[in-house]
Formats: structure tokens, sequence, C-alpha cells
């Protein structure tokens, strides 16, 4: 794969996108929100150490209302798509909890 020199255009473009539609008070609207993001069979995720692959699997991290909020890290490896645009092939999301 060659190098993008527009990496942080395309960086920038992403994150607003992504947390715009991650930031939804209804778990199933985000769910709905992200789906186009992953691919269905190539997109993995670690989350809190646990591994899921394909967009259902890593959704289902993410439909639900009931967590409080608390901070958090995430770290995407995006890949191209057949189209031309982009897709999360990889993910790693952390709750940054501390024990004070």
């Amino acid at each position: 794969m060659s190098f993008n020199p527009d990496y942080e255009n395309i960086a920038t473009a992403f994150v607003q996108h992504y947390y715009s539609k991650f930031d939804q008070g209804d778990g199933m609207a985000r769910a709905q929100g992200l789906s186009d993001l992953y691919d269905p069979e190539n997109s993995y995720m670690t989350f809190e150490g646990v591994q899921c692959k394909g967009r259902d699997g890593i959704l289902a991290k993410f439909s639900t209302d009931d967590d409080p909020i608390n901070p958090f890290s995430q770290i995407f490896i995006l890949r191209p798509n057949s189209s031309g645009s982009y897709f999360i092939g990889n993910e790693i999301f952390r709750l940054d909890l501390h024990n004070n």
C-alpha cells in the first residue's frame, strides 16, 4: 500500500464523522450511524481486551445505553475500500479508569 500524502485531512474528516455518529444518546441510533464505517467481515476490534470481528460483533458493543459516561481511548486503523473511501480495519477501545 502506498503512503497517502493527504493523511491528515483524511484523519480529521474521519474523526469528525465518527464522533458525530458515536455521540448519540440512544445506543441503537449510535450503532445505525456507525454501521457504514465497519466492513461486514474485515473489521476487527479489541474492546477492553475482548476481540470482536465483523460489523455486527463490533456494533453490539456500542448498542447499550446503560453504562455511565467514562473517559476512554480509541485507536483506529483505516483501510481503503473498493469505492475509494475508507472503513475501520482495526480498532482498539479502552476505558480510562483510575483507582484513586
